[in-house]
């Protein structure tokens, strides 16, 4: 699976999506992007309401608290049974993020823009 770009003198434009994403993650698009999209959850509040709900719904933490756990331990037990379901619901935030016409989703459609530019001049030996 690739990009499709048509044909430039003859040649088949197919590029790779993983040479394109290495692009990105070298220059340090993905980092800027994936920091962007943590800021705008957090300012939005969206970030603090996925880690309380996970909080108000722990078992362990209603456990260590009856149990006199020490503040480590307790710590390690809520993380073990809400990690995966908040890492999934940020995961889905993000993507909401992303997908629609919001300003961080049309910045990583201009970076992906930008990137195949930039793999197809790569591949053709043109400058920037």
């Amino acid at each position: 699976v690739g990009f499709w770009l048509g044909s430039m003198a003859g040649e088949d434009l197919q590029l790779d999506e993983e040479r394109v994403l290495q692009r990105m993650m070298q220059d340090g698009t993905l980092d800027a992007l994936r920091r962007r999209a943590m800021q705008e959850l957090e300012a939005s509040g969206a970030l603090r309401a996925l880690v309380d709900q996970a909080l108000q719904g722990s078992e362990q933490l209603q456990k260590g608290k009856q149990s006199g756990w020490k503040v480590d331990h307790t710590f390690s037990q809520v993380l073990k049974e809400v990690d995966e379901s908040i890492m999934r619901q940020i995961s889905d935030q993000v993507w909401q993020l992303l997908s629609q016409d919001q300003p961080l989703g049309e910045e990583v459609r201009e970076s992906v823009d930008r990137a195949l530019v930039d793999e197809i001049r790569a591949r053709h030996g043109l400058a920037k």
